[in-house]
């Protein structure tokens, strides 16, 4: 037994020095890139392509090796937090190598800590006088933030307390999301207690390098989710109520997490056992919301264009990087002879209408299969309808698809198999970790 244990800790610390070493030539993308003259934040040119690919290739292949290695033995927490650290140190010294949105999170954000000014109408362009312009200045600059409220807060402080230095600033940037990147990783580990879904999230390239490297946003809407399924998880009405508001946060964070919010509303309101209670947490939770969204939006709302960064974002596009259903209906508008280049609009409407109908259509049979039976109220049953949701959603609504938007999906792959244990979840998460890579062929 203990040459048995020696011989697995030897293979995990051989695989992670493997894995390490691979994820350590990210680091010479920028001076290949520098060497290339290549003048763009965004990978620009194809020899920094395919040297990015290559490096993202390897690593999914490792990945897949690791998940068969230590499924049915995974490393102790100890060594994983360790190799986690380990990560995240390196990290914390490369520079953002196939996005600009890092930045672009500093700049939009001092329009309202610097300035006063609203992000959701004012552009950073609007202030060339700006100490870190120069340095921030991206093809984003000219846009309003399409992120959600709660984000700019957290972001605003960072800029506050980062004042003038951008090396502050970009420290203390680098310092939150590292912080949401270990806050994850806990509540992973204190709510399912299992090694080799530690590992799963760890070690896989796609949660890596978007989180630790070019830290996306999409890690701090994970976060509140999770701690959202943390309290659910634990049942009661105010777990639910904390939930809930959770959820809305994520919301806040990113819009289109509202998606999330009738599907969790229905398991919560089928957990209450009498109409009393049903009624308490209607109550509760609906003016929760409205509280939290008046105290959120408040600074910045003035109607309708308060949302116009996001309808902006929204009508941006890419044929070979659309969803699939978006893709179909310019193939087919192509072959009836006329130019989908002057559909696109409409053929994206028309696909976003789709997705809105076939989902309220989901949301009522989910809620009629939860009224008939109580014994759907199961976590495993919200964590696939999430999961659901969202590869809907992925499939029919975004006209420029950015490979980390994926980065959700992957979590809740690996949390459909923790509560399940179907192999079909493993399958899944390899195959979305690799859709994810051949992505980048199309965001360069």
């Amino acid at each position: 037994m203990t040459n048995l244990f020696k011989k697995e800790q030897k293979d995990f610390w051989f695989f992670s020095f493997v894995f390490l070493t691979i994820t350590l030539a990210v680091f010479f993308v920028e001076p290949l890139k520098n060497f290339l003259n290549a003048k763009e934040i965004d990978l620009g040119i194809e020899i920094i392509f395919l040297y990015y690919a290559l490096i993202l290739a390897t690593l999914g292949f490792l990945y897949g090796y690791g998940i068969k290695l230590f499924k049915n033995n995974p490393p102790k927490f100890k060594s994983l937090f360790l190799l986690f650290s380990l990560f995240n140190f390196l990290f914390f010294f490369t520079q953002p190598t196939v996005s600009s949105d890092f930045f672009s999170y500093i700049s939009q954000s001092r329009v309202f800590s610097v300035y006063g000014e609203n992000p959701f109408f004012s552009s950073f362009a609007e202030f060339p006088q700006d100490d870190f312009f120069s340095a921030l200045k991206n093809s984003w600059s000219d846009e309003v933030t399409p992120y959600g409220p709660v984000f700019i807060y957290l972001m605003s402080v960072v800029t506050f307390l980062g004042k003038n230095s951008l090396l502050l600033t970009i420290f203390l940037t680098k310092s939150l999301f590292v912080l949401v990147n270990f806050g994850i990783l806990f509540l992973l580990n204190k709510i399912f207690k299992d090694n080799f879904i530690n590992f799963l999230y760890i070690f896989n390239p796609i949660l890596l390098i978007e989180f630790g490297i070019n830290m996306h946003n999409e890690s701090i809407l994970i976060l509140f989710i999770l701690i959202g399924l943390y309290f659910y998880f634990k049942k009661g009405l105010k777990n639910f109520l904390l939930a809930s508001n959770f959820f809305l946060l994520a919301v806040f964070v990113k819009i289109y997490m509202i998606i999330f919010l009738p599907i969790l509303g229905s398991f919560i309101f089928f957990h209450q056992k009498n109409a009393r209670k049903k009624i308490i947490l209607l109550f509760l939770v609906g003016g929760s919301f409205f509280v939290l969204a008046v105290i959120t939006y408040l600074p910045f709302f003035e109607g309708k264009e308060t949302f116009r960064g996001i309808i902006a974002q929204s009508e941006k596009w890419n044929l070979f990087s659309c969803s699939p259903l978006i893709f179909i209906g310019v193939m087919i508008s192509y072959l009836r002879n006329s130019n989908p280049l002057e559909n696109i609009h409409e053929i994206t409407n028309n696909c976003r209408i789709f997705f809105v109908g076939t989902s309220l259509i989901f949301y009522v049979y989910v809620y009629a299969k939860l009224r008939k039976g109580k014994n759907l109220l199961k976590d495993d049953s919200l964590i696939l309808c999430l999961t659901l949701i969202l590869s809907w959603f992925y499939f029919t609504s975004f006209s420029w698809f950015m490979p980390w938007y994926l980065t959700p999906l992957i979590f809740f792959l690996i949390v459909n198999f923790k509560l399940t244990k179907e192999r079909i979840y493993l399958t899944l998460l390899r195959v979305v970790t690799v859709l994810e890579i051949f992505l980048y062929l199309f965001v360069r």
